[in-house]
């Protein structure tokens, strides 16, 4: 007889992880966080939408059977190489930053706490946005505790940008402002 439970919390969680309310207890080597943000797409031509990521991919992935019973991963198989990998990792959801709805500093400040709670407790953040500014607040977070970064950046653009319409901190600047924290040692990009 299965010692799976027959019935699962309606809460959907990202790969079906176990939930972890107070980043205080986190016990996972993977905590992901939902950031569900997308105003750093200010450009007029460019379309929203971003913010709904997090909620989409939760509700995507449970389709899927990825965790045992003990919240520990199935892992995922690859056919290429015929080998299991991530089985027995430990992963939680941390759930969703709370974002303040037109405050930017706030929000980003909040992004970098929760990160760097997430890093300090021994896990690797798994940020799921979100438009591609979480980049900036996240990696300051983990650098915050971990100290010296590399960054890889794989995009068909450089988001290098020093502004865009007066704004510092949007979806095509993240990679300058990761760059110019001292923590940031050297930045790959691939794609261009």
């Amino acid at each position: 007889m299965s010692m799976e439970p027959l019935v699962r919390s309606a809460t959907r969680t990202f790969f079906g992880s176990p939930v972890c309310d107070d980043l205080s207890t986190l016990e996972a080597q993977v905590g992901f966080i939902g950031v569900p943000w997308d105003q750093g797409v200010i450009i007029p031509f460019i379309r929203s939408g971003a913010y709904a990521g997090p909620r989409l991919v939760r509700e995507t992935r449970t389709r899927l059977r990825e965790t045992k019973p003990d919240g520990s991963s199935a892992g995922w198989f690859d056919i290429e190489t015929e080998r299991q990998y991530l089985e027995g990792v430990r992963m939680a959801d941390c759930g969703d930053v709370f974002v303040a709805g037109g405050d930017v500093e706030l929000s980003h400040r909040r992004m970098t706490e929760v990160s760097r709670t997430i890093a300090d407790r021994g896990a690797m953040v798994a940020a799921v946005g979100g438009d591609h500014s979480i980049s900036f607040p996240i990696g300051r977070g983990v650098a915050e505790v971990h100290g010296p970064l590399d960054v890889v950046h794989i995009d068909a653009h450089p988001d290098f940008a020093d502004e865009i319409y007066g704004s510092r901190f949007q979806h095509g600047s993240q990679l300058r402002r990761l760059s110019e924290l001292p923590t940031v040692e050297h930045i790959s990009a691939i794609g261009l």
